[in-house]
């Protein structure tokens, strides 16, 4: 059967609502952790770099899930905050815990304009959540309305899985194109597909960021014998390290590779797995 993101979705946050539901399950709790706070550390540098303050301004988060980020936002003297989240079980459990903002029930790529908020957002974030919009035709729609409700000025922020090298191996089956497996929940494109969707007079990229190397899987590779070493051997141990394992080893392994990422992610300018990506609205759309 194909994915069905509704049922996926409702089937893992019925079972749990912390970082395991929108991570890896079956590694420790404290390894999940572990890579929320990289991808903190990863936002809070860039923002810095390209001198993005969140004071005063109105966010809007797609896929807030178990509101890691939902919390950073509301940490900074915002204007608002409106979350996007696809479940209904997820978006009641955020509503109780953050009561004073407002979250929406619904699926990205069928939200309608009037549905929010007439005056647009500063900045529109989602970090991890466009590649499990696995059909193209509802990412389109979904990056389209979001550039519509973008304030002049305002930023996209997405924090997601791409690539801009090569995809060797079995996860061929998850990139997009011919190869793509309908089975799988989640998709990787191109960086140049992403810039494609904003390639218009009204908006400017800015230089993607590479977000992690080793910690989480790799297949942006330049070459075949990088993907052997890094995506095949180094996984297939890292996988066997963290699965079923306990929480105290979760929090001394993630320390050592959360360590040696850093410095190939800061120092070497390596990207082998998910990126940063940010435009910035320019002017009104046509």
């Amino acid at each position: 059967m194909s994915y069905q993101a509704p049922e996926y979705w409702k089937e893992i946050y019925e079972q749990t609502s912390d970082a395991k539901a929108v991570c890896y399950p079956e590694w420790p709790l404290s390894y999940n952790q572990m890579l929320h706070q990289q991808q903190l550390e990863g936002l809070v540098q860039f923002m810095s770099e390209e001198n993005i303050s969140l004071n005063n301004k109105h966010i809007l988060e797609i896929g807030p899930g178990s509101g890691f980020w939902t919390q950073f936002f509301l940490q900074h003297p915002i204007a608002t905050y409106t979350g996007i989240e696809l479940t209904e079980t997820a978006t009641k459990n955020l509503q109780n815990k953050f009561p004073q903002h407002h979250f929406i029930c619904s699926d990205v790529s069928a939200i309608k304009e009037h549905e929010l908020s007439s005056e647009g957002y500063d900045f529109i974030f989602a970090a991890m959540v466009f590649l499990h919009i696995t059909d193209d035709e509802k990412w389109f729609k979904a990056i389209h309305t979001l550039q519509k409700v973008l304030k002049p000025g305002g930023c996209i922020v997405v924090l997601d899985a791409v690539y801009q090298h090569q995809v060797f191996g079995w996860q061929r089956k998850q990139t997009a194109g011919k190869e793509f497996d309908h089975t799988m929940h989640n998709k990787i494109r191109r960086m140049q597909d992403w810039n494609d969707l904003f390639a218009t007079h009204a908006f400017q990229t800015l230089k993607p960021r590479p977000a992690f190397n080793l910690t989480q899987m790799c297949y942006d590779f330049r070459t075949y014998l990088t993907y052997l070493i890094f995506g095949k051997c180094f996984y297939a141990i890292h996988r066997r390290l963290l699965t079923n394992r306990s929480e105290e080893w979760g929090r001394r392994y993630g320390k050592l590779i959360w360590r040696i990422d850093r410095w190939m992610t800061r120092t070497l300018k390596c990207g082998f797995s998910g990126k940063w990506m940010i435009w910035v609205r320019k002017e009104k759309l046509g």
